[in-house]
């Protein structure tokens, strides 16, 4: 049957994630589409818009075949270690093609700045740009480095190119000869994932697609969509003022951003002035905002240099359940559908992640206004049709 990989946030899936999955459907007829999903983080460093159960169904109904979870820390960490982790899943469940929109729409492109990014003339070189210019941030570094190999500066400066380098990166480094990739370009007119969540509910439904929108509609009169960050903020605030210096540059927030962040969190009234404050050249503020909720989960540098050990079954349809038949015995990743069963595996590693993963769940479920074990007792949504 074979598999398409796609690494997603739907957050929330709107009308260009609608144009990708026919675009993918089309272009590998036949072939299952997993979609291995951010769990309740996202990757710019933050909550994601609705938990991971909602927006997995939400895809599910508009044509997603399978939906794995990318769970956290993995799910929000940098572009390169979010890359890593869901090319890890994509090509131990046996997916042989790995599909993903960018902006350039050229995978030989791609495939050109990715193989020059990972050569040993281009590392050697951002190691001395670094020490060169300590008050820049990494992706000006690397646009200077990037004019230096003749390459144009401004090609990682779009979201999906960046991801799109940073998946062919994953794919090189790892040694993953059976996973091809695949691009498309990105669908003109239609408002981003970011664009559409600062609109009023009632905006962002009238860019989603009906079967989403109705989803997303059920959810809020359920109390739970859309969850933000912001009902964390005493909480976030609480947890590094308490902290020293020291101990949040355990996490994230290194090179003296440990220092700023002990600063303005004694200024901070919330989590979105704090951001604000902490925010320069040198630091964006999706940086920021990473670092932050490292700092405040107990996400340690360690963590993120493993790969996901397992995931979890989210949603799927008739035809996901026949590829999850399928690979049950040949997959070289655990999948669980039970949350709760991977705490209580018998390898030491799932264990330890489940539980890193069950207590980050734990803090979402808090901004859902919901008991600390809810994503335990969560099952697969099933979309089969009647």
């Amino acid at each position: 049957m074979g598999a398409v990989a796609l690494i997603c946030e739907y957050n929330p899936f709107h009308m260009g994630h609608k144009y990708q999955t026919e675009l993918i459907k089309s272009a590998f007829p036949g072939k299952t589409l997993v979609c291995i999903m951010s769990g309740n983080y996202v990757q710019r460093g933050d909550l994601a818009c609705a938990d991971k159960y909602t927006r997995a169904k939400a895809s599910c109904i508009c044509g997603c075949d399978l939906v794995l979870e990318m769970i956290p820390p993995f799910c929000i960490s940098s572009a390169e270690s979010f890359a890593y982790a869901g090319v890890s899943i994509a090509s131990r469940i046996g997916a042989d093609t790995l599909a993903f929109g960018s902006e350039c729409g050229d995978i030989n492109t791609l495939k050109r700045y990715a193989e020059i990014i990972i050569s040993p003339s281009f590392t050697e070189r951002m190691k001395e740009l670094v020490e060169e210019y300590p008050s820049l941030s990494y992706p000006l570094i690397r646009e200077k480095c990037l004019e230096e190999h003749s390459l144009d500066p401004a090609f990682l400066r779009t979201p999906n190119n960046i991801l799109g380098v940073e998946y062919i990166k994953a794919i090189l480094n790892q040694g993953i000869p059976s996973l091809s990739a695949f691009t498309h370009k990105r669908l003109d007119g239609v408002k981003s994932a970011s664009q559409i969540r600062e609109l009023s509910p009632r905006s962002i439904y009238a860019n989603l697609p009906c079967e989403s929108a109705e989803v997303f509609r059920i959810a809020e009169k359920d109390g739970i969509f859309p969850v933000s960050s912001e009902r964390l903020s005493s909480a976030v605030i609480y947890a590094l003022r308490k902290a020293t210096p020291e101990e949040l540059s355990e996490f994230e927030a290194c090179g003296g951003l440990e220092y700023r962040m002990k600063a303005e969190a004694e200024k901070a009234r919330d989590i979105n002035e704090l951001i604000t404050a902490l925010s320069s050249k040198k630091y964006p503020s999706s940086r920021v905002r990473r670092a932050v909720f490292s700092a405040f989960l107990g996400i340690e540098r360690e963590h993120l240099k493993e790969a996901p050990a397992y995931t979890n079954v989210l949603a799927f349809n008739e035809k996901g359940r026949e590829f999850l038949s399928e690979i049950r015995k040949t997959s070289r990743i655990k999948i669980f559908t039970k949350p709760s069963a991977s705490l209580k595996d018998e390898d030491e590693k799932i264990r330890a992640q489940s539980q890193r993963a069950a207590f980050y769940d734990s803090i979402y479920s808090l901004a859902m206004g919901k008991e600390g074990v809810y994503f335990m007792k969560c099952s697969p949504f099933r979309c089969f049709e009647k």
